[in-house]
């Protein structure tokens, strides 16, 4: 998962480092998830303070792998003259998501206290309890003295040509997909989840993606009933195709990625995610119905890419 593709914060992974939280949000009415939710606010935050400290790159260490060489990243991340160069990505080509979804990276375990950090900061300045003035100081050090030190020494994960994910919440205008329940050969009657994915030029199956496939969309629950099939309508998506929508055409970073065709992946409610179509459906296609009962085996849906560099950060302090 990208940075840009949802708030990839979510309400379990705050409570998991503080279990008040969900009961003091609903005490003091204040909203959790949502666009003007604790989560987005501080992902906010933390996006703004991000962009501050990767103002200047004192180097990069390319990855193996991926088809990937160490030339190509010379290429795309140096802008010239010498190696301690000025350099600029945007916050659509970091990569936020661990090996699975339940796993944190450094960069991500940084971004969650990070929210928390800002929710107690407004608790503390809307309650009169030092409580949250002690929470707020004991996580201040811990960013400043421990979580931001590690992301920073592993280094910044990059992708070079980011796929966003269909839908992409934070990265305007992406538009947005349809599921719903058509004539078909269904045999079962219960509620499924979807999700899509855009994959680029470099995929060639799912066994060998070539990090070319984004992340899924957020999951679309839709009810089924017998001599029915699940179908997709993507006619609402603007599909990425090499550069940056108007909207955030200023960003810095390199061009994004260009969707070449797209997935789609059906599943139990709440449960594993399996891919529906034998090819790519390719963007002219706008809708795809399942010819049966969705399968449940093969394929299972991923994170999306992986990073195909670290870059090290060498933060510069401004005087007055």
């Amino acid at each position: 998962m990208l940075w840009t593709d949802r708030d990839f914060v979510t309400k379990q992974d705050l409570a998991s480092l503080d279990w008040e939280i969900n009961d003091v949000c609903e005490d003091e009415k204040v909203t959790i998830e949502g666009d003007t939710g604790v989560i987005r606010r501080g992902l906010e935050e933390a996006a703004s303070e991000l962009t501050r400290k990767l103002t200047i790159f004192d180097s990069y260490r390319g990855t193996a792998g991926n088809g990937v060489s160490s030339n190509h990243h010379a290429a795309v991340f140096n802008v010239g003259g010498s190696p301690t160069q000025t350099l600029k990505v945007g916050l659509d080509q970091i990569v936020v998501s661990g090996r699975s979804e339940a796993s944190w990276t450094a960069l991500k375990n940084w971004a969650v206290h990070q929210v928390l950090l800002r929710f107690y900061r407004v608790m503390r300045s809307r309650v009169n309890d030092d409580r949250y003035l002690a929470k707020y100081d004991s996580m201040k050090q811990l960013c400043d003295n421990s979580l931001w030190p590690t992301a920073k020494k592993l280094g910044l994960p990059v992708v070079s040509e980011p796929m966003p994910a269909p839908g992409s919440s934070l990265t305007d205008p992406m538009g947005s997909f349809s599921v719903s329940a058509v004539a078909g050969s269904g045999t079962l009657a219960k509620e499924f989840d979807v999700v899509i994915t855009y994959i680029g030029a470099k995929y060639v199956s799912p066994t060998n993606k070539r990090n070319s496939e984004s992340c899924p969309s957020v999951r679309v629950r839709v009810a089924v009933d017998t001599s029915k099939v699940v179908s997709v309508d993507v006619t609402g998506l603007t599909f990425p195709v090499g550069t940056r929508p108007a909207a955030i055409a200023n960003q810095a970073g390199n061009a994004v990625g260009t969707a070449t065709g797209w997935n789609v992946y059906v599943g139990n409610v709440d449960g594993k995610m399996y891919l529906q179509n034998a090819t790519p459906i390719v963007p002219a296609t706008k809708t795809y119905a399942l010819a049966a009962d969705p399968t449940t085996s093969g394929a299972v849906v991923d994170q999306g890419q992986n990073p195909e560099s670290f870059l090290t950060i060498d933060e510069v302090l401004l005087r007055a």
